[in-house]
């Protein structure tokens, strides 16, 4: 009996060393690792959260047309665009981004720089600035990019353009052949009879000028036609 004891007694010795060891693992892995501080826990929430956006500063780099002045009475908002200026205010900046006059200075209207283009069909309105006149349809035109844009790519412009060429065309045909009959002293045909006074003047405006001629036609017909109309675009742009 003392023999089978000696075994039992054994086994629960290393049991128990076996204890002690698993329970200091524990404690020096809980030692290697830090815990976490009430100080480090408010530094993580502090980075976590953002700081507050401007929202002028926001605005200003949505719209690089827009700056911060400082004159001497406070910081304002300018505009390179208008040069208009205004209070450093979310709401008034907003405000003027929604404006018509950024939206019509944006989008070029009233400008003298871009209906160059157009010239000798379309020329500058000889009583309003804010206005074109077309040689061709014999109409007034606001002078908005999109709009003159869609109006010489309308059928009715195309229309009277390819009239309107094939009349300078048959023009310049009939002086060159009447040129050449007297150059060989011959008779005019009947045809050029017809129309001999008509190509004359013709003939004296491709001499002179004739965009020059053209804009002074278009000047007279402004006069007589474009009185009604020109008043019904002013109603409209007024709208």
């Amino acid at each position: 009996e003392e023999t089978r004891a000696r075994p039992s007694a054994t086994m629960a010795t290393t049991a128990k060393k076996r204890k002690a060891s698993s329970g200091a693992n524990a404690g020096a892995s809980a030692a290697a690792t830090p815990k976490r501080t009430k100080a480090g826990k408010a530094g993580s929430a502090a980075k976590a959260k953002k700081a507050p956006v401007d929202p002028v500063q926001a605005l200003l780099v949505k719209h690089t047309h827009l700056s911060i002045i400082d004159n001497g009475f406070g910081k304002k908002v300018s505009c390179s665009i208008t040069g208009h200026e205004m209070p450093a205010k979310a709401e008034e900046v907003e405000k003027y981004l929604a404006s018509k006059r950024l939206f019509k200075a944006k989008n070029k209207w009233y400008g003298d720089d871009w209906p160059e283009q157009y010239l000798p069909d379309i020329i500058q309105h000889k009583k309003n600035p804010k206005q074109l006149y077309c040689l061709i349809t014999k109409q007034t035109l606001n002078k908005i990019p999109d709009e003159v844009n869609k109006h010489v790519n309308g059928k009715r412009f195309v229309a009277a353009k390819n009239r309107v060429e094939e009349e300078k065309a048959a023009k310049a045909e009939r002086i060159a052949r009447r040129k050449e009959r007297r150059a060989h002293g011959l008779p005019a045909d009947s045809d050029d009879e017809e129309s001999e006074g008509e190509d004359e003047d013709d003939e004296e405006m491709v001499e002179s000028g004739e965009e020059e001629g053209a804009a002074e036609e278009g000047e007279d017909d402004q006069d007589e036609d474009g009185e009604e109309e020109e008043g019904e675009e002013d109603g409209e742009e007024e709208e």
